[in-house]
């Protein structure tokens, strides 16, 4: 039982004493090399010192003149990264515009609602030419009616006693969304003399209500060009 005890004691006392062998021999050899360098240098004469100063000098001259050269080039690859990126986020901010003007994709924003009472079909297709020209002028960037897209392209035509807006018949009451400045648009169509009054002076009424959230889901076809073509 003793000697089994004592065995853990042996072999800890035993480690300890290795660990210091080991340092010491660290710190000799430490010391041997810097004294051979401290030697090697002195044994060196004064044109050599210069000499070897003058190599450390072109060494950190070099050294700072590669650092330099490393700094302009990751500045030149962030600045073309972020140009990238920059120009990168313009296409895809234009493209989305041209699909908005296009009428193509489904769009929400604030703007007015208008709707246009027409029991006994007095209202003509150019009132809603006007109106619609009225919401261009104020800015507006999507228009519905009675759920046809409206964009540049579109015909508002007079058929008959009805009206076609894109080729589909519509008919009363007249349901008008336009996206934009709710303000502006308002101003523009309730304007002392304006289209609304003059609609409302040949016997349709009106609503007018501004919102916060318009949605416009309808989308306008895409047309087919058959002459035209991209110059590349």
């Amino acid at each position: 039982m003793a000697d089994h005890a004592r065995t853990p004691l042996r072999f800890g006392a035993t480690s300890i004493l290795i660990g210091l062998l080991v340092a010491v021999v660290a710190f000799v050899l430490v010391a041997t090399m810097r004294e051979d360098r401290h030697a090697s240098l002195e044994g060196l004469s004064e044109a050599e010192l210069v000499r070897l100063l003058d190599d450390v000098d072109n060494r950190i001259e070099e050294l700072t003149t590669e650092r330099d050269t490393l700094r302009t080039e990751l500045t030149d690859l962030q600045t073309g990264a972020d140009a990238a990126s920059a120009a990168s986020e313009v296409a895809a901010q234009q493209e989305q515009a041209r699909k908005i003007l296009a009428g193509v994709v489904p769009v929400t924003g604030p703007g007015v609602s208008l709707v246009i009472y027409d029991m006994e079909n007095k209202l003509a297709a150019q009132s809603l030419v006007t109106v619609v020209q009225e919401l261009r002028n104020s800015a507006s960037e999507a228009i519905e009616i009675n759920g046809v897209r409206v964009v540049t392209r579109t015909a508002i035509v007079q058929d008959g006693d009805g009206i076609t807006v894109g080729g589909e018949p519509i008919s009363a009451p007249y349901r008008i969304q336009a996206i934009g400045d709710a303000d502006m648009m308002r101003v523009a169509l309730e304007m002392p003399g304006g289209i609304l009054a003059s609609i409302r002076s040949r016997g349709p009424s009106t609503t007018l209500d501004q919102s916060h959230e318009i949605r416009i889901e309808s989308i306008a076809e895409l047309p087919t060009y058959e002459y035209a073509q991209p110059i590349n």
